[in-house]
């Protein structure tokens, strides 16, 4: 078995879906390992979990202006909406220094330190 699905670990090792699953690679930067996110055994077998926190108010950075949230899932739309983007603009998160783009109807996990950047979108024809 090289790689499954969060769900399937969860349950072949009876863990609450309340909690935050993470790949330990033994340093400073362990991997949260998020719902849509394969597991790939080859990495290593060590991973640890946290309990979820209940919804704390937490702060997360929207084009490098600090806005209060509770933790949890937020739609994108609702980060949108808090720091005014424009509704045609992208929103993308920086996670360990990577860019990832956010679809406008999905959702992210909350936890407090996020980062959001807003950029008009590219390509596409007028």
């Amino acid at each position: 078995m090289e790689k499954l699905s969060r769900a399937a670990f969860f349950s072949l090792f009876d863990l609450s879906e309340a909690s935050s699953l993470y790949r330990d690679f033994e340093s400073p930067d362990d991997r949260k390992i998020w719902p849509d996110d394969e597991i790939h055994f080859i990495d290593g077998p060590v991973f640890y979990t946290k309990a979820a926190c209940p919804q704390d108010d937490v702060t997360i950075t929207i084009d490098g202006k600090e806005y209060p949230i509770k933790s949890g899932q937020s739609t994108v739309k609702a980060i949108k909406d808090m720091a005014s983007v424009k509704h045609g603009d992208e929103l993308v998160q920086i996670i360990n220094g990577d860019i990832t783009p956010l679809e406008d109807g999905g959702s992210v996990c909350i936890e407090g330190g996020e980062v959001f950047v807003s950029h008009p979108r590219q390509g596409g024809s007028s």
